[in-house]
């Protein structure tokens, strides 16, 4: 299940996730995450990392301005049975959209 803010009617699982990864990946083709923190626990990981990429495609709309991001972002995922089955993702997406020349 993903709690996502944005994304909250995904269906579960991969399907739900794909179209997400898909758009993002076409935005920002070269697309890095860098892990800075990992915690984990019997059920739980939780992961604090850096999102660098170039926008050089269409990203949920916002046509390609060639430039650069750094991006903050926080995920925590819960475990059963050695599969995720519950998603939070937080971005900085403010910092995103003024990256990206959206808003000032």
């Amino acid at each position: 299940m993903n709690h996502n803010p944005g994304f909250e009617k995904l269906k579960p699982g991969p399907d739900g996730l794909k179209p997400i990864i898909l758009e993002i990946r076409k935005g920002f083709p070269d697309l890095k995450y860098i892990i800075e923190k990992v915690i984990v626990t019997d059920d739980y990981v939780a992961a604090y990392v850096i999102i660098t990429g170039t926008h050089t495609g269409d990203f949920f709309g916002v046509l390609p301005t060639g430039k650069k991001i750094k991006v903050y972002q926080m995920q925590f995922e819960r475990i059963a049975n050695g599969k995720m089955i519950e998603h939070w993702c937080v971005t900085d997406d403010l910092s995103l959209m003024k990256q990206l020349g959206q808003i000032k």
